[in-house]
């Protein structure tokens, strides 16, 4: 649908479409996730996670289609999806070499999606209070709407209790955290994507945990090339006040299909990254974006949120985010000014635009950053 079916009919880009559920859905219902568990508990091996798995299934659906070549013939290959399918796509094209261009979606290129521990009771303690205390500030059927999603999540992990029945040792839990999602992690694979030629886009929202390192995406990589979404949220239950969806984003789903006319195509270029500074004065934060590329850049926004809670927790999926929009100030720098009320700690921001080449649009932001503030 969408993108992909405009694709198929107006341009003959072949689509093949991976379903995909949780991994206790999976084919054999009910005895997959507890076989990679047991095999994850038995050999610490991170093969055996749900970013391999669900990476698999990405490399199964092509291997399927070109069994097909009265039908499929791929010369190129792009991926995307959102959440479980996000990660997916980035596995596929980070170890399959027939993908050649990849739009994960709410899916992590650095950190851990969801929660910083691979196993259930190794959490820092701060988390558990700050989420026991919102959660009992919400209206039963919101909390209800939370701890499913929560119980869905852990179907997945191993317990604290089962891996020291095992006798691991602290630095292999430890490990494991720091591991189990490098698979689907490209950050941690970035010369070898390069060197291939592999191309890819990600879309994510500032309002995920799945992807919540961001501002130490902007840090370490400032040209990584994304589109982050001021207030966008993980695809979570709409009664529960989940009511951005990144994947929903109608600047999300254009970037689909203009990555591929770029890929397939070469209709338009990949937009750079655009690079974003700020300065005290006056009372206010001025915030300037410098823009590389070739053409002025359109609806040209810039975003923040105040004293932003730490990722992970669950107030950080709803915190509050307000928007301007930025002014020319020569043919590739934007400005606007944040207000600085008083008792502010910290700013977070980011520019969002849409770049125009060829008469298609592609949606870009800057870097996440923050800004301290001090009496």
């Amino acid at each position: 649908s969408g993108p992909a079916l405009k694709l198929l009919r107006e341009r003959g880009v072949g689509v093949v479409l991976v379903g995909m559920g949780t991994i206790d859905a999976m084919e054999p219902k009910g005895q997959l996730h507890l076989g990679m568990k047991e095999k994850l508990l038995h050999t610490k091996d991170p093969r055996y996670s749900p970013a391999w798995i669900w990476g698999m299934s990405q490399m199964r659906g092509l291997t399927a289609a070109t069994a097909e070549p009265a039908f499929f013939q791929p010369d190129k290959v792009v991926s995307t999806g959102g959440s479980k399918r996000g990660i997916a796509t980035a596995a596929a094209g980070i170890h399959d070499n027939r993908f050649t261009g990849i739009v994960p979606v709410v899916a992590p290129p650095l950190g851990n999606p969801g929660t910083p521990a691979a196993i259930i009771g190794t959490e820092p303690s701060w988390i558990n209070g700050v989420d026991a205390a919102f959660l009992n500030s919400v209206d039963p059927g919101v909390r209800k709407s939370l701890e499913d999603r929560r119980d869905r999540r852990e179907d997945t992990r191993l317990t604290l209790s089962e891996v020291n029945q095992q006798r691991w040792k602290p630095a292999e839990v430890k490990e494991l955290s720091q591991i189990l999602w490098n698979a689907s992690r490209i950050t941690a694979y970035l010369d070898e994507v390069n060197r291939r030629g592999l191309e890819y886009f990600y879309c994510v929202g500032t309002n995920d945990s799945v992807t919540p390192a961001l501002l130490q995406l902007g840090r370490k990589y400032p040209d990584f090339p994304v589109y982050i979404v001021p207030g966008g949220q993980h695809g979570g239950p709409r009664d529960a006040g989940f009511t951005r969806h990144v994947t929903d984003e109608p600047g999300v789903v254009q970037n689909f299909e203009s990555f591929c006319l770029h890929h397939f195509f070469g209709l338009r270029g990949l937009p750079d990254t655009p690079q974003i500074s700020a300065e005290m004065k006056d009372g206010y934060l001025v915030v300037r974006t410098l823009y590389e590329g070739s053409s002025p850049l359109k609806e040209n926004l810039l975003s923040w949120s105040y004293d932003r809670h730490a990722p992970y927790c669950l107030p950080f999926e709803y915190d509050k985010w307000e928007s301007t929009e930025m002014q020319a100030e020569d043919h590739n720098t934007y400005s606007a000014r944040i207000p600085l009320p008083a008792k502010v700690l910290s700013i977070q921001f980011l520019s969002t635009h849409v770049d125009w080449e060829n008469g298609i649009p592609f949606f870009v932001s800057s870097p996440l950053s923050e800004r301290k503030v001090f009496p």
